[in-house]
Formats: C-alpha cells, sequence, structure tokens
C-alpha cells in the first residue's frame, strides 16, 4: 500500500484527547489508498457539536480530493 502524496491534513477544535484521534485519522486515512491510489488530498475536521442537547458528540467533516481523468 503506497501513502498517499500529499500529507494528511488534520484540524481539531476543542476535543480532548486530540492526539489520539490525530493517530487514528492517519492510519485510517493511509487506508484509502487500497481503494484509490490516486488520491491527491486529505483534510480532516473534528470540532464538538454545537447543539446543546448534543453532548459528547462531534462535528467530523472530511474533504478528499482526486485528479479529474
Amino acid at each position: 500500500m503506497k501513502p498517499m502524496e500529499i500529507p494528511v491534513q488534520i484540524t481539531i477544535r476543542g476535543v480532548p484527547e486530540a492526539g489520539v484521534y490525530e493517530r487514528l485519522i492517519r492510519r485510517q486515512a493511509d487506508r484509502l489508498t487500497k481503494y484509490y491510489e490516486r488520491i491527491i488530498a486529505c483534510h480532516v475536521v473534528i470540532s464538538p457539536l454545537r447543539r446543546r442537547r448534543h453532548h459528547g458528540g462531534y462535528d467530523v467533516r472530511i474533504r478528499l480530493e482526486v485528479p479529474r481523468d
């Protein structure tokens, strides 16, 4: 399995134990190349949910970029 051409960008805001999540995200992002080797960028953003009724939940956004053929 080849590593991604461009490093994974990770933004974690207001989340305790951010280092644990960062390592998990990097491992999972590397596994994406198993499905499509031409991924050129990956950006993951994690932040707490803003709604008061959701305690302990996170908003996770993932943006993958692939070349146009």
